[in-house]
């Protein structure tokens, strides 16, 4: 709901604090006309979308056996297993219709197993009389400054504002989870230049161009130093094997003498 806000006014927000309140209040102002307006067309007592998730799941009804329990209490088995619907307390075991208040399969499996309309248990908050409610209020239209009424107190001054140093931010922070390397391109597959002397074949830390100040110098390793490193490693896993070995032969003895 933030989010698509927050794309609503988009054009609004690059604007002054004034002229954005403006922008931000004849946006809603259609809006909601908008809104009342599309409601009225609608024919049901329900919603449009919450009727047209209710059509989809009657349809997989057949994938269910639904066995009834007792007054609107059911036992519902598919698939991927078996689940209690209480239709009584608006609950099954998936706790799909507990969390959005809109009848889930398992639910409208049961309902129509005992005859009955699972429109007639969709919660209260997707009927169309809540949503004529929820868009009632009214905002009423405002004239231009020059019709304004001249207040005879003192002039409100803004509060002293510090500006910080650098460029403003116009784009929000984003969440922990958000991914920050959106849109960013990847440069795997791409040729790295030498930001030296402009070749493609390696870069300014490896370049041997006479005058490079990133030129590195690389520790000579020779194949004796190498060899000798080796004949130590080698020497102190065999006395670490020895040990080893020492202390298997004890214990042996000690078991075979007891």
């Amino acid at each position: 709901m933030c989010e698509s806000f927050n794309q609503y006014i988009k054009d609004a927000r690059e604007e002054p604090i004034l002229t954005m309140f403006e922008a931000i209040r004849r946006q809603i102002m259609c809006r909601f006309q908008e809104k009342r307006d599309w409601i009225q067309k609608v024919k049901s007592h329900i919603c449009p979308r919450i009727c047209q998730k209710i059509e989809e799941r009657k349809k997989q009804v057949a994938q269910f056996d639904a066995l009834v329990s007792t007054r609107e209490v059911y036992e519902v088995t598919g698939i991927v297993g078996t689940f209690a619907v209480n239709a009584v307390q608006r609950s099954c075991t998936c706790n799909e219709w507990d969390m959005t208040g809109i009848p889930c399969v398992h639910a409208c499996a049961g309902l129509v197993q005992d005859n009955k309309d699972p429109y007639a248990y969709v919660d209260n908050c997707y009927s169309v009389e809540t949503y004529v409610k929820a868009y009632a209020g009214v905002i009423m239209p405002m004239p231009d400054q020059t019709n304004w009424v001249n207040a005879s107190s003192d002039t409100l001054l803004p509060p002293r504002k510090k500006i910080a140093p650098g460029r403003p931010k116009k784009v929000r922070k984003k969440a922990l989870l958000e991914d920050l390397h959106v849109g960013k391109l990847s440069k795997v597959g791409l040729p790295i230049h030498c930001s030296h002397c402009g070749h493609t074949d390696h870069n300014a830390r490896s370049c041997k161009v006479t005058g490079c100040s990133f030129v590195r110098q690389r520790k000579s390793v020779t194949a004796q130093g190498l060899l000798n490193e080796g004949e130590e490693l080698v020497e102190a896993t065999l006395q670490m094997l020895m040990l080893m070995l020492r202390e298997i032969l004890m214990l042996m003895l000690c078991k075979m003498l007891m």
